[in-house]
């Protein structure tokens, strides 16, 4: 009862609140499984702002007459709200619109998390390995480019384009001509709309088609982390959606994690340690992506990263003989909770793209209890190390040519000097 009341408090504070919890239920990393689990309770749903500022920014936006709006709410998160809507064309569209007054309200939140986040690393000086102003930076950073609607249609593009070729998933397009002027705007967004229903809602009624849907899904998020190198940061059961010929659609990218090419070198050096049973390999990685470690050192912080070692090493040790990918979502809350316990902030990329997996890894398990997550998984990975490889070989040659040619071109030089 307390936490529900807690949670209800949260919903109501704002924006910046759910958002903040939300991001919090995400990092499993830095904060105990009891309260993440509460978090991720969190609903992204507020009471929608009145159509007639939606019909007033849309044709401040685009002119009247550019697009029809239609009055229903197609769904309200606590940033912006979506309408049906017709083009000139007859074309139907998505059209969002950021809430009024969200900015000012995000601004005035982020200011006092701001004056908190101080406050805390000065009377809590063992919290130092959180850094927690950089993480409110990074937060600030995600909920700035969530009020800009431009940045949600550069994500949709990419992914798109990333998956242009397959015929199982489907992305919605920003619309390229509203009126004269580019569909997606800062406060208005008009994409195409596809009708769909929730991935979870859909298997209820198509159970025969759950293995084909685990592992389309599976598919798309291991593409995505394991060689685009681009993952969607929002995926939960009603982002994903089946239409009416059985595609896939990811909505809502306002969050996308592009992994630093480092920490994916150190994600599947990882991956590889534990596939070959080197716990000790795989715990040094992790440790070497704690960005804050140095700063954040005490009399206890050899201890600690030695037990985290050691537990990451036990922990390999008891699973040697599963596949890695068989449980991958446990594997993830395992070192996650380690992690907290020996206070190792791991890299906040890091964790957004083993949440993606862990998340994916729950919803076919909905569908699909006996999914062979490893067969499908592994020539992902293997692929992916593959690529790499093929990325340092092809750097080095080129290095070697442009070396190459440096001495040609010095030594022609040199001749008709002479």
């Amino acid at each position: 009862a307390w936490w529900g009341r807690c949670l209800t408090t949260v919903e109501r504070a704002g924006p910046t609140f759910v958002k903040l919890c939300q991001w919090a239920a995400s990092r499993d990393d830095l904060f105990p499984a009891a309260a993440t689990a509460r978090f991720a309770r969190l609903h992204d749903r507020v009471t929608p702002h009145a159509f007639a500022h939606t019909r007033s920014e849309v044709a401040r936006t685009f002119g009247e007459g550019a697009v029809v709006v239609e009055p229903e709410v197609l769904g309200s998160g606590c940033v912006a709200q979506v309408h049906r809507g017709i083009l000139p064309s007859g074309a139907e569209v998505a059209v969002k619109v950021v809430h009024p007054g969200v900015r000012e309200l995000v601004e005035c939140d982020m200011a006092l998390l701001k004056i908190a986040g101080s406050a805390l690393e000065r009377v809590a000086p063992g919290l130092r390995y959180l850094a927690v102003r950089g993480s409110i930076a990074r937060f600030e950073a995600l909920m700035r480019a969530q009020l800009d609607l431009r940045t949600e249609a550069a994500n949709l593009e990419k992914l798109h384009a990333l998956f242009a070729k397959d015929e199982g998933i489907a992305v919605p397009r920003p619309s390229s001509d509203v009126g004269g002027r580019d569909g997606a705007q800062r406060d208005v967004l008009v994409e195409d709309f596809v009708a769909g229903v929730p991935v979870l809602e859909y298997f209820k009624t198509h159970q025969a088609e759950g293995k084909e849907l685990a592992r389309r899904g599976t598919e798309a998020v291991l593409k995505m982390v394991l060689h685009h190198n681009f993952v969607h940061g929002d995926l939960h059961p009603g982002n994903l959606l089946v239409d009416a010929t059985g595609r896939l659609i990811f909505l809502d990218a306002g969050i996308c994690v592009e992994i630093p090419d480092k920490t994916h070198e150190v994600m599947v050096r990882v991956l590889r340690a534990m596939l070959e049973n080197d716990g000790d390999a795989a715990a040094r990685l992790l440790l070497a992506t704690d960005r804050h470690a140095a700063e954040a050192r005490d009399a206890g912080s050899d201890a600690r990263e030695t037990a985290f070692v050691k537990g990451f090493s036990d922990f390999v040790e008891r699973t040697r003989h599963q596949p890695v990918f068989d449980s991958l979502s446990s594997y993830v809350g395992d070192v996650c909770r380690l992690a907290v316990s020996n206070r190792v902030a791991l890299d906040a990329s890091f964790v957004s793209m083993a949440l993606a997996v862990k998340i994916m890894e729950g919803l076919v398990v909905d569908m699909d209890p006996t999914f062979p997550f490893v067969e499908v998984a592994m020539p992902f990975f293997m692929k992916a190390q593959c690529m790499r490889a093929s990325k340092k070989e092809l750097n080095k040659l080129s290095a070697y040519s442009r070396a190459m040619l440096d001495r040609l071109r010095a030594e022609e030089s040199s001749t008709s000097s002479v």
